[in-house]
């Protein structure tokens, strides 16, 4: 004959083992989108753009799929990075301002700096490798 505190008893018990399975695999997946966005920047460096935006993939979507807005904010930046690389402006400034917008509702701040210098990098005249200038 089972005993209803025995049955509930193993129900706790599966719903613990569930949850815990949970976020052990939120814990996991963290390292797993940092190194994603890691290792597209290591491959951006070395010219693998390609291999740069599967792995860039990959992180956002880890990111996105556990709520890591953080490391979804960071992806951002490391788009607007590769899209610099392969020329696409356009992209890089779309890139960046939703990194910006993230950045800035989550009050992420030590990401500033990183913004800071890639604004300055878009504001660049690419043809001529020079700064604008109000004079220009």
């Amino acid at each position: 004959m089972h005993s209803p505190i025995g049955d509930k008893a193993d129900t706790l018990e599966v719903s613990g083992r569930r949850a815990c399975g949970r976020a052990s695999a939120f814990a996991d997946a963290q390292p797993t989108a940092r190194a994603g966005s890691s290792g597209a920047e290591l491959r951006r460096v070395t010219g693998s753009l390609e291999r740069a935006q599967a792995d860039l993939e990959e992180a956002m979507s880890i990111a996105t799929r556990g709520g890591m807005r953080l490391h979804e904010a960071d992806c951002h930046l490391e788009y607007a990075r590769l899209h610099l690389a392969c020329g696409e402006k356009e992209k890089a400034r779309q890139s960046l301002a939703q990194a910006k917008e993230m950045i800035e509702e989550m009050g992420y701040h030590r990401r500033d700096r990183e913004v800071a210098e890639l604004e300055e990098i878009m504001n660049q005249d690419f043809g001529h490798g020079r700064t604008r200038t109000n004079t220009e």
